[in-house]
Parts: structure tokens; C-alpha cells; sequence
């Protein structure tokens, strides 16, 4: 009798990573990074945990990978085709706080902004995010002029306002309504990405 198959895998090598890294993003988002191992992972996926090494290394590849992805899905939704308009840092600001203030995934985003603080693999991930990859998709909306110094101002505003709101949990910050934040970020954003910068 032959070995057991396990479920029905995705066909391709790029739906079975995109597979596992929806399922890593799960896992990790109710059991954190170090409350999570590859077993569990692989059993979420329906997977070899061999597969899980082949595609990620380490768990910490896999952790960050599954934000990651994660994020640049929700840059690219936010900006879409158009040309950015006089809203577009409300925009942002929204999408990022609606991330932030999910149940769901912020247990894992807190994670990630934790070991980027301690884990020094995952904080160099982080500046590769949002000092190479961010920038450069976000230049096809916005232009290149200072491309990387707007990234570098709205991602040190929203990351201050999640630790603000969700990890030291400021109390006025921690408390406000959403939309309210929005209104009040939102112009400062949008001035960081469309005003004039040096280059």
C-alpha cells in the first residue's frame, strides 16, 4: 500500500507557496512567532514540513515572508492605478490602522515589530521592506523624486502610531476612533508623499 496523500496541493510551486504562507500568516497570527513551530505550519497547509524548509529556511523566514506579503498586498491595493490625489494619504492611513486594529492579524504584526527590535536577521528584513522593495513599487505610482525618503517618513508615522496605539498603548491614542486618526494623519502623509522633498 502506498504512502497517504495529504489533501489536494496547489498546482503550481507558486500557488503552494502563496498556499503556505496564507496558512503561516493563520498560525502565526494566534500563537506568535515563538509559540508557533513548522509542524503546526505544515499541518494548517496540509504540507510536508519539508516543503516548509525547501521554500523558507527557518521560521523566522517564514514568519516575516507571511507579513510580508501581507503588506506590499495591502501598499499595492491602497495606491492602485491611479495617480495619487489629495486623499491619498487617508488612504494609507486607513488601510494601515484597519491592519493594525484587526483582531485577527495583529497579534502577528506586534510580533514582527518585537522581533525586529530583538532579532537582527528580521530587523534587516525590515529595512530591505521599506528602504528597497516598498520603494520601488510604490516609485511606478508616485514617480522616483525622492521616492525612498517619502517610504522612509510614512512608514516611521504609521509604525509610531501602531506601537503607540497597539503595543505601548498611549491612552488617548490607544482609544480614538479610527476615522478620527485617519482625519488627523491622514494630511501629513499625503503631504510626505506628494509634497516636495529633497533628493
Amino acid at each position: 500500500m502506498g504512502p497517504k496523500r495529504r489533501g489536494r496541493r496547489p498546482k503550481s510551486a507558486g500557488d503552494t507557496r502563496a498556499h503556505i504562507l496564507s496558512a503561516a500568516l493563520d498560525v502565526f497570527s494566534r500563537q506568535g512567532l515563538d509559540g508557533t513551530t513548522f509542524r503546526q505550519i505544515a499541518r494548517a497547509a496540509d504540507v510536508d514540513p519539508a516543503l516548509l524548509v525547501h521554500y523558507f529556511g527557518s521560521k523566522e523566514e517564514l514568519f516575516f515572508e507571511s507579513i510580508r506579503a501581507r503588506v506590499v498586498d495591502q501598499v499595492l491595493t491602497v495606491l492602485g492605478d491611479a495617480r495619487p490625489s489629495a486623499r491619498i494619504g487617508d488612504r494609507v492611513a486607513d488601510a494601515f490602522l484597519s491592519l493594525w486594529d484587526s483582531d485577527e492579524r495583529r497579534p502577528a504584526l506586534v510580533a514582527l515589530v518585537r522581533a525586529g527590535l530583538s532579532n537582527e536577521r528580521i530587523g534587516e528584513q525590515l529595512r530591505e521592506l521599506f528602504q528597497i522593495e516598498i520603494p520601488t513599487r510604490v516609485a511606478r505610482r508616485l514617480g522616483p523624486r525622492g521616492v525612498q525618503l517619502r517610504v522612509g517618513l510614512v512608514a516611521s508615522q504609521l509604525i509610531g502610531l501602531a506601537i503607540a496605539r497597539h503595543v505601548v498603548r498611549v491612552e488617548a491614542i490607544a482609544r480614538a476612533r479610527r476615522g478620527d486618526l485617519v482625519s488627523l494623519v491622514g494630511p501629513s502623509l499625503t503631504r510626505y508623499m506628494t509634497g516636495t522633498v529633497p533628493t
